[in-house]
């Protein structure tokens, strides 16, 4: 479940998914106010060797 908020994302890195093996950093969401059934994730992969907490 996912809630908007202003405070939700402060900081990139702390928004992270892991998919297929691999990591991306979640940069923005957009909701579909039409039919209300899902979100829009638009995320960007780590680089090899970019250090962070997850």
């Amino acid at each position: 479940l996912i809630r908007q908020s202003r405070n939700w994302m402060p900081s990139v890195t702390g928004n992270r998914i892991l998919f297929q093996g691999n990591i991306y950093d979640i940069i923005g969401i957009t909701p579909d106010y039409l039919h209300k059934d899902y979100l829009k994730l638009m995320a960007e992969a780590r680089k090899a060797g970019q250090n962070g907490q997850y």
